[in-house]
């Protein structure tokens, strides 16, 4: 997942993905300041300081991948 600021800078990479852990249908908060995703069959959120700095990454959900319904 890239970010580009508005003023047509060059995108910066935020989230990086891989084949063993890609990230699935990611949303950006209407603020900007989060973005939420799937990851590992688990919903993830990373939060942002304005400006885009890096934030800490949270895990929302827990088990999913245990209870069968992935």
């Amino acid at each position: 997942v890239y970010f580009q600021d508005l003023s047509g800078s060059e995108p910066v990479l935020k989230l990086q993905s891989s084949s063993t852990s890609p990230i699935i249908d990611p949303h950006l908060s209407p603020d900007g300041t989060m973005i939420a995703y799937v990851r590992d069959d688990e919903l993830q959120c990373k939060t942002y300081n304005f400006g885009f700095d890096d934030g800490e990454t949270r895990q929302l959900t827990y088990g999913a991948r245990e209870s069968g319904k992935v």
